[in-house]
């Protein structure tokens, strides 16, 4: 199976679109500048935790999967806040 490769022009984008803080950005982008071919554990749980409104406090990357501790909705969250 081929690998698919993004610019560094065109992830840049894309990562900022999507909410994803500029300082884990290095997480995701290659160390020497190139393209990228997959994405890290920090974008994965970005996305994970935008697209469907948790927010945790640990996770445990094991051999069988990401575990989630103290998971919360992020609408229990605001209210909590006073947001």
């Amino acid at each position: 199976m081929k690998k698919t490769r993004i610019s560094p022009a065109e992830i840049y984008p894309f990562l900022s679109q999507t909410g994803f803080p500029i300082e884990d950005w290095q997480d995701t982008l290659s160390d020497e500048g190139g393209p990228v071919t997959g994405f890290g554990i920090l974008f994965s749980e970005h996305l994970l935790s935008r697209q469907l409104k948790l927010t945790w406090t640990h996770r445990i990357i094991a051999e069988e999967g990401l575990w989630l501790v103290d998971v919360h909705s992020a609408a229990d969250q605001e209210t909590a806040d006073g947001r």
